[in-house]
């Protein structure tokens, strides 16, 4: 499926960035003129961050391509590259719907009012937004076979991350752990327990790269559902 409408393609991008920009600024403490770096150690800041700027980008050369193309057509920046970001802002989606929602898990001390909004935003509308910026926009069969495998590098860099914080940054602040995440507390869990936690989530998400590549690949000709030549 590809929407060729850039104006619709800018006006979804255009949403994505002020949600996007206003859930991030909530978090770090722009509202308050006092920033919170500290919340940067989160993967859902991160991955959001990372949609933030790649989609400053993406929105201004649809602007580019509008002026100089006209509406009609797609505007796509890095495909293989957005896979990925695709995949990371869906990790966020998932992890926190199926595993901390329920737990109590928060990012802010006082957990009321415009956290709750950032929250959501950051979890939930973002992710969808992204991810159907990608299902309705982007030309399709661009996938490389090996390209989930490579995107699943951003969320072992982030653990990796996540674990040098710990060991040179202490206790979060406000909380009392040295971690963001409880499946990957080694205090708690012992490296045994986060290790399967790791290669539990590693196998959900190579599952949910492919389904995203085999999307990729089909089209409807005919009224019949084809899949394309894998590359």
């Amino acid at each position: 499926m590809c929407i060729k409408n850039r104006v619709f393609a800018l006006i979804l991008r255009s949403i994505m960035l002020i949600g996007c920009g206003c859930g991030l600024s909530i978090f770090l403490g722009f509202p308050e003129g006092q920033l919170r770096w500290s919340t940067l150690i989160y993967y859902t800041n991160l991955s959001n961050l990372g949609c933030f700027i790649f989609f400053i980008f993406l929105t201004g050369k649809t602007i580019l391509e509008i002026k100089r193309e006209g509406t009609k057509g797609t505007t796509m920046l890095l495909p293989h590259f957005k896979g990925a970001f695709v995949l990371m802002i869906t990790v966020t989606f998932l992890v926190y719907h199926i595993m901390l929602s329920g737990s109590g898990f928060s990012m802010a001390s006082d957990f009321t009012g415009q956290f709750i909004i950032a929250n959501n935003l950051l979890h939930y509308v973002i992710p969808i937004m992204v991810i159907l910026d990608w299902f309705i926009f982007d030309k399709k069969n661009v996938f490389r076979w090996f390209d989930p495998l490579l995107w699943l590098i951003i969320p072992f860099i982030y653990f990796v991350f996540a674990l040098i914080r710990a060991e040179i940054g202490g206790l979060l602040p406000g909380r009392d752990t040295r971690y963001p995440y409880f499946f990957i507390d080694v205090d708690f869990l012992g490296w045994s327990g986060v290790l399967t936690y790791v290669a539990i989530i590693t196998v959900a998400f190579t599952v949910l790269g492919y389904l995203f590549f085999l999307i990729d690949k089909v089209e409807i000709k005919n009224k019949k559902l084809v899949f394309n030549n894998y590359k």
